[in-house]
């Protein structure tokens, strides 16, 4: 049987060609995956302190861009081939032509060498608070070419060039975020439920665990008719869990003591 399959792959050369690249592509996948799994458990799973888990989701999220963008190469590399295109001969040409696309070319250099030393040099990491460029948001993600920042309030995403990455604000360098939301069913009267969300938290501004102005919004949920209240807060190194309790338990008081009704699966953000 084997014998027969063997000839019938010789005698049909585009077929043998074709398993061959798929072979390649998944040769290429699994070491991806490999690596990927590498970066997201095991380099990582051993992070105890809040600091270290911070800068190893930087880093992380970093390793994660690099590993796509190496497969997309690879990948590439390998179609080329496989339909004929000598990729050292491409290579030779694009370097000939670089004079020609290196103007296109530098905002991506300036990418890539910026968000390496915005890494390097700690300006800021995943889960702070920053400002850049006009717009304000917790870091996501800090890719090969780019970051992502996440409004907290109106929950906007912005996709900022590193290269355009010139001056930050960094409202939470080497102290903790602590911020949550619970969602309510829908109420119409959302400016009442603001103020009361502020009185049940602002009740702990004096405690020294809290560094930052308590911070709360309610607003419309924009996929579900629910309410999310929103708290967010700085806090002291180690204290974030203490504090985040002891904020949602206010907030649920709260909630119990005007009757408003908690959504059925409520969200807890994790904290930061």
């Amino acid at each position: 049987m084997l014998n027969v399959i063997l000839e019938f792959l010789t005698k049909n050369d585009i077929l043998s060609k074709s398993i061959v690249l798929i072979i390649k592509l998944a040769i290429v996948m699994f070491i991806g995956f490999i690596l990927t799994l590498i970066v997201n458990k095991v380099l990582f799973r051993h992070v105890i302190d809040g600091k270290r888990k911070q800068q190893s989701k930087t880093i992380k999220a970093f390793l994660n861009s690099v590993i796509k963008f190496g497969l997309m190469f690879f990948m590439t590399s390998i179609l080329l081939q496989a339909v004929g295109v000598d990729v050292y001969s491409l290579a030779a040409v694009a370097g000939i032509g670089s004079v020609a696309i290196g103007f296109g070319a530098q905002t991506l250099v300036k990418d890539v060498i910026n968000g390496a030393f915005i890494l390097i040099e700690e300006q800021f990491q995943v889960d702070d608070m920053v400002s850049i460029q006009g717009k304000t948001g917790v870091v996501e993600v800090i890719g090969l070419r780019t970051t992502t920042l996440r409004n907290i309030v109106n929950n906007e995403v912005y996709i900022i060039p590193n290269s355009q990455i010139s001056i930050v604000t960094n409202m939470t360098k080497d102290v903790q975020k602590v911020s949550f939301i619970i969602q309510v069913e829908y109420v119409e009267n959302l400016k009442e439920l603001n103020e009361r969300v502020q009185t049940a938290v602002l009740n702990f501004a004096d405690d020294k665990r809290i560094l930052s102005r308590i911070t709360s919004s309610a607003y419309y949920d924009s996929k579900h008719p629910f309410v999310n209240i929103f708290v967010s807060c700085s806090v002291v190194l180690n204290a974030s869990i203490g504090v985040k309790n002891t904020l949602n338990d206010a907030v649920v008081e709260m909630i119990h003591q005007y009757d408003y009704k908690q959504a059925v699966k409520p969200i807890i953000v994790e904290n930061k």
